[in-house]
Parts: structure tokens; C-alpha cells; sequence
């Protein structure tokens, strides 16, 4: 599964000069068009030909972004995971979404994480059925990146697993998967925070 670091970020830098454009090797340059120059002694020409010029020079920086990104987006991201790194903490898992999340929970509730990718056996057999992304101590939650095909019956096995409320999350999920996994008796989300909310412990009696 991929991070969810560095989505959506657009270019951090894009310098425009005037109609000069300062282009790296490989990108386009946008065409702008040389419109004849206005009577000098007519100031509604004038006018115009500048409102022309301008909106030329805008829709000219908005193709050069468009193609931009599209060659370096992702440079950019892999630079802004390297510049924020892994959420430090006590979990680690192979996918970094898991222990990113697992870790932020602990931050905020000290010892609510119980583990994570804990296994889930078929109790008869030992077969291994699936496994738990993040076990807390009053909830269970499944993560999946994409679409997060698979995540309903990742969801069940856990539920039937001990019998803990199960969330499915992802930044991305499909509306389907959404659907399928409220129909399984289990909760998801997409939002991060809110599920961090959702998680809190019940205060001590």
C-alpha cells in the first residue's frame, strides 16, 4: 500500500517573467499570440490590446503549470515524503499507512494501540484468515489504500474476530466499498481525523 503523503501537492515553484517564461528542458512552451499592435492615438485600442495580451500571458501560464506538473509532480512528492519522513513512534508496519495512523492514535491516546497487523486465525485449523491492521482497545480498524478492494470481508473476519466495532479506512475508498462495508455492520471513513475522533477511549469509571 502507498503513503498517502505528498497527495495533491501542486508545484511549489513556477516563475513567470513578464510574457518570458523560464521552462525546464523537456516542457512545451506555450504559445502566445502576437496580436497586431494598436493605433497609438486610439485608447480603446489600446485597451484592448493590452486586456488581450494579458489574457494570453494568463491561459499561457495555466498550459505551462498543466505541463509542469504532469512532468514533475512526481519528483515533488517523493521530496515532500522525504522532507516530512514517517510519523515516529513505537508501531511499525510494512505499509506506512498503518503505522503512521497506529502511531497517531498512540500520540493521542497513550495505550489505546494494542498492536498492529495483529493476526486473525481460524480458531479449528490455525488457518490464517486475515489480519487486523490496527487493533485499539475498544475498536478495530482495516486500512486500505486505492479504491481499498477487499477491505468487506477484511471487515467481517475481524468483527467475528472479538467481536470489537470494526472501521474501514482509506483516503481514497470507493463509494461501493463504503457501502459494502456499512451493509457488514462496520463503520468507515475517509477522513483521518475524524476517525482519530471516533476512536477516543471512554474515560475511566
Amino acid at each position: 500500500m502507498r503513503s498517502e503523503c505528498g497527495k495533491g501537492h501542486a508545484l511549489e515553484a513556477l516563475t513567470i517573467v513578464g510574457l518570458g517564461i523560464l521552462l525546464g528542458p523537456g516542457v512545451p512552451e506555450p504559445g502566445v499570440p502576437n496580436f497586431p499592435r494598436p493605433n497609438p492615438t486610439n485608447s480603446l485600442e489600446q485597451v484592448q490590446y493590452v486586456e488581450a495580451q494579458a489574457a494570453a500571458a494568463a491561459k499561457a501560464a495555466r498550459d505551462l503549470k498543466k505541463a509542469a506538473e504532469q512532468k514533475w509532480q512526481p519528483q515533488l512528492q517523493q521530496q515532500q515524503c522525504q522532507k516530512s519522513g514517517p510519523v515516529e513512534g513505537r508501531f511499525t508496519s510494512k505499509d506506512p499507512l498503518v503505522s503512521d495512523l497506529a502511531n497517531e492514535i498512540e500520540s493521542a491516546y497513550p495505550g489505546h494501540v494494542k498492536g498492529v497487523n495483529v493476526p486473525v486465525k481460524d480458531p479449528v485449523t490455525g488457518k490464517l484468515l486475515t489480519d487486523i491492521d490496527i487493533e485499539l482497545q475498544n475498536a478495530n480498524i482495516q486500512v486500505k489504500t486505492g479504491n481499498g478492494n477487499g477491505m468487506g470481508p477484511q471487515v467481517t473476519k475481524s468483527i467475528q474476530a472479538n467481536g470489537k466495532p470494526t472501521i474501514g479506512y482509506g483516503p481514497d475508498l470507493g463509494r461501493g466499498v463504503q457501502n459494502d462495508v456499512a451493509n457488514r455492520s462496520g463503520l468507515v471513513t475517509t477522513n483521518k481525523d475524524v476517525l482519530i475522533k471516533v476512536v477516543k477511549p471512554n474515560p475511566p469509571k
